[in-house]
């Protein structure tokens, strides 16, 4: 039995960013922006399941928060960075991945994605190493979303975080917001 990949309706989801660090592994301080995408539910093996697809880890190129559209799948520090996976029961890793996204208005973009993936199987039989996996949608982005904790040093207050996120995107275009214990939220004005 073959999984109907053929099938997958992207219905859902949303962009947004994050900035992070960890000198640990020596991941310098960035935004990365993260794009997730819902499917509407399939029916496999006598089943419903509700997959979906998460591109993570894409470095932020720009000024202003629509340059999300500038992503380059091919610049050396996407191929690095970039982690994508398609989930059903687990994450299986996606390969050869071609993302377009386009600023159409408001806090929307159009996304566009190709790719294959490593399909591990669910029934007997079904394992996919080059799965293809192709959508087109509208997808709203949300937010840039700060730990205080994690960074160092700890951010304090949003003072200190619009000082932060104002290093990597211009904040003008941004309405800060303070939630729960050190969580900052930016999102995008319109």
């Amino acid at each position: 039995m073959q999984f109907p990949n053929h099938e997958l309706k992207a219905i859902s989801g949303h962009i947004y960013g994050f900035i992070f660090e960890n000198s640990n592994v020596d991941l310098k301080r960035n935004l990365f922006i993260s794009i997730n995408i819902e499917f509407d539910t399939i029916k496999y093996d006598d089943e419903e399941w509700e997959c979906s697809l998460t591109s993570e880890w894409i470095p932020f190129v720009g000024n202003h928060w629509k340059d999300i559209e500038n992503i380059d799948c091919e610049s050396d520090i996407f191929k690095e960075m970039n982690e994508t996976s398609f989930y059903m029961v687990e994450h299986d890793w996606c390969n050869n991945l071609d993302l377009q996204v386009n600023y159409i208005k408001n806090n929307i973009f159009r996304v566009k994605v190709k790719t294959d993936v490593n399909f591990s199987g669910y029934a007997d039989g079904d394992e996919n190493p080059a799965m293809p996996i192709e959508m087109d949608l509208e997808l709203p982005f949300t937010e840039i979303t700060i730990i205080g904790s994690n960074l160092e040093p700890e951010l304090k207050d949003i003072d200190e975080a619009v000082k932060v996120v104002n290093e990597f995107i211009d904040t003008c275009s941004l309405s800060a917001t303070s939630a729960i214990d050190d969580t900052f939220k930016f999102t995008p004005i319109y």
